[in-house]
């Protein structure tokens, strides 16, 4: 597919994504980057990049600036939301997380992991009762997560 549509930005970002989800981060990573190369407000590899940063907890202050110019692409995106909120808690910014998070379970209410993601913010600010709440609530939406339940025990 790529010899056929060499300038294929989407073709790219699925395989980039496909990479990343067999943990291939580096070929993800290369991946992302050629299509910001050429495509600089792709918001989606800006975005998708920036929070595997995130979630990897590496290279957590280009992660911000580049999902902040993803959220300048389309600021009531629930997904872009949760990853800034995702950075801050990297970061150790835990109230900034929690109002970032507000706004993606604003934009996104069914998604099982903005739940668990404020939950674990509200976990690192002490707030046990609210952590489970959202806990629980991810898991209701996402019955099979074992992580999610993992958590659950644990408190």
């Amino acid at each position: 597919l790529l010899s056929s549509v060499p300038n294929g930005a989407e073709i790219r970002f699925n395989l980039a994504s496909a990479y990343e989800r067999l943990g291939e981060y580096e070929k993800a990573e290369d991946g992302f980057k050629w299509i910001l190369e050429n495509y600089p407000d792709n918001a989606l590899a800006l975005n998708y990049l920036g929070y595997m940063y995130a979630d990897k907890g590496i290279k957590l202050d280009t992660a911000l600036v580049m999902i902040e110019k993803a959220l300048k692409v389309d600021p009531k995106n629930g997904a872009y939301l949760d990853s800034y909120a995702w950075v801050f808690y990297k970061l150790g910014r835990y109230e900034e997380a929690l109002t970032q998070m507000k706004k993606a379970m604003a934009s996104n209410p069914q998604d099982a992991i903005i739940f668990e993601h404020e939950g674990d913010i509200y976990s690192a600010l002490n707030s046990g009762d609210k952590a489970r709440e959202s806990w629980e609530k991810a898991l209701q939406l996402d019955p099979e997560n074992d992580a999610l339940k993992s958590k659950l025990n644990k408190k």
